[in-house]
């Protein structure tokens, strides 16, 4: 190798050279970094808080927003007439499916003005039903257990002063959604949020009736779970008409004893202060340690209540402070400069790029689907044309899981999957007998086309996953802007989803469904 110095330079000026470098590369180094760290602390630290909040609580608002469009989806039904207050057994049939489904749901409520009550709520493997009559004074409580929704158990009754025109959710507002402060449950004693909506019945005497959904708080700090979502922090779901609040589970405070109410009380008490900012941080110190938190209102149709996230110094700023001392070109280049004033050399160096995103695979994603089990968004078929019972093709195999997908059109989407059992089990599409794959996707495309319109496959991704050497046919479907027809013959069909349910609509209650869903303009 040749000499890079000149001649006479012995050892000890070599490496008193190359340490003024270092010592002067390091300095200038450390000092661009200190100004960095000074002068986007802040900024960062907002950054990171709100991408942590983004990660961990997206699920917070998008389950406001499911539980609105349910409420939205029962009012139309009610306004008309699908929900007879006469018939229990139906109402029943339409809301077991859905708090089984969905047990973030702690009761199923219908009243109206006169008093009149329909509570549903589950007691340990059986349900329970609890009819309200307003008499002279006071009230009348029928409760019947159920095991299935047309097969009662046992019966009681009970005098109470109980009236449910007085609950915080029985709401005259029709038409739009109510969110309830935080309150006490009658039935369980337990706290929660109930959301409601009313209407009125058509005909000459229209009576106010509404429909809510009770969600305790112990369910809503096991939606609040940010393990879930790997992300991590302290979220809370704040009650801004009584400052109430309800803390979920911390992730990532590794073991910390911080007195989590006091926490919350003087961050929320520091977020009022500052005039209840949208997506700011909000930071305070106890026992010499920082905390930033940053609150934002769910939805508009909860806008009483706020989404937040609590997150020690450490978590936010665990990133930055790595990031600091990384060679990125410009640090690098003025703290070389700065080395070359003291010994009038020069060094280069080399950096990195930054890995590859990796999408979600359709494997990871059938599997997503399994867990969160059936629902508005998912719908289990064992196969695509074959009757497990008489082992031979049926039309009506083939037109249950259509209609399931007319449904997710008209509503907020979702998938069916063919090939699992209604247990969630994967049983595969080999009963169906197709001759190979490619035969088996021709099948299901072809029904589609015939039976829903060619126009809206746009709308739905067909995927062929294989599960140890079984195949499931996955079918995504996004909501459709236009009204979607199931076609047989010469018929037409129209459904919507609702809970776990497909729900066949007739000709008034698709218009009156198209007309308040935006698709069909009115008049």
């Amino acid at each position: 190798m040749k000499n890079k110095f000149k001649k006479g330079t012995n050892t000890f000026s070599v490496l008193l050279s190359a340490g003024a470098l270092l010592v002067g590369f390091l300095l200038i180094f450390a000092g661009l970094n200190a100004y960095k760290y000074l002068s986007t602390r802040q900024e960062y630290s907002s950054k990171a808080l709100l991408k942590i909040a983004e990660n961990g609580l997206d699920h917070i608002e998008t389950f406001f927003e499911r539980v609105s469009k349910q409420l939205e989806i029962i009012k139309d039904l009610g306004e008309n007439g699908v929900l007879e207050k006469s018939n229990i057994t139906g109402l029943n049939k339409k809301f077991i499916p859905l708090l089984k489904n969905q047990q973030v749901f702690g009761g199923v409520i219908l009243a109206d003005e006169t008093g009149w009550e329909y509570f549903l709520y589950q007691d340990g493997n059986f349900w329970i039903t609890r009819i309200t009559r307003r008499l002279n004074e006071g009230s009348l409580m029928e409760f019947t257990k159920w095991k299935r929704p047309d097969k009662p158990l046992a019966k009681w009754e009970k005098n109470s002063d109980y009236d449910p025109r007085k609950r915080p959710w029985f709401m005259k507002d029709a038409g739009r959604v109510h969110w309830s402060a935080l309150y006490t449950f009658f039935q369980s004693g337990e706290p929660g949020i109930t959301a409601s909506i009313s209407w009125k019945a058509k005909g000459k005497s229209p009576v106010t009736t509404v429909f809510a959904l009770d969600i305790p708080s112990s369910r809503i700090k096991d939606l609040l779970d940010m393990r879930r979502h790997q992300a991590e922090g302290l979220p809370f779901l704040l009650d801004g008409s009584s400052n109430k609040i309800i803390a979920g589970k911390a992730a990532g405070f590794d073991g910390d004893e911080t007195n989590v109410q006091l926490l919350l009380e003087r961050l929320v008490s520091k977020w009022e202060e500052q005039g209840k900012p949208k997506n700011e941080p909000v930071s305070i110190e106890i026992d010499s340690r920082q905390w930033f938190a940053v609150l934002s209102p769910v939805t508009s149709d909860a806008a009483n209540f706020f989404i937040g996230v609590v997150v020690p110094e450490k978590v936010v700023m665990a990133d930055f402070k790595k990031a600091l001392f990384r060679f990125d070109l410009k640090d690098a280049a003025a703290a070389i400069a700065g080395g070359l004033l003291l010994v009038f050399l020069f060094w280069r160096f080399v950096g990195f790029g930054q890995g590859r995103v990796q999408e979600v695979d359709p494997f990871n994603r059938l599997m997503d689907y399994i867990r969160s089990g059936e629902g508005d968004r998912v719908e289990f078929k064992s196969t695509v044309r074959t009757n497990l019972r008489s082992g031979k093709p049926g039309k009506e195999i083939e037109l249950a899981w259509l209609k399931a997908l007319v449904a997710f059109l008209n509503s907020e989407g979702g998938v069916v999957l063919l090939g699992v059992d209604d247990t969630g089990r994967i049983v595969g599409v080999g009963p169906d007998n197709f001759e190979n794959s490619d035969r088996c996707l021709l099948h299901v495309k072809n029904l589609i086309n015939q039976h829903i319109g060619a126009e809206f496959s746009s709308f739905m991704t067909i995927t062929l996953v294989e599960v140890d050497e079984k195949e499931v046919v996955m079918i995504e479907c996004a909501p459709s802007k236009k009204p979607v027809f199931l076609k047989m013959g010469k018929n037409e069909e129209f459904f919507v989803r609702t809970g776990p349910s497909s729900v066949k609509l007739s000709p008034s209650q698709t218009i009156s469904y198209l007309q308040h869903s935006g698709r069909l303009k009115p008049g």
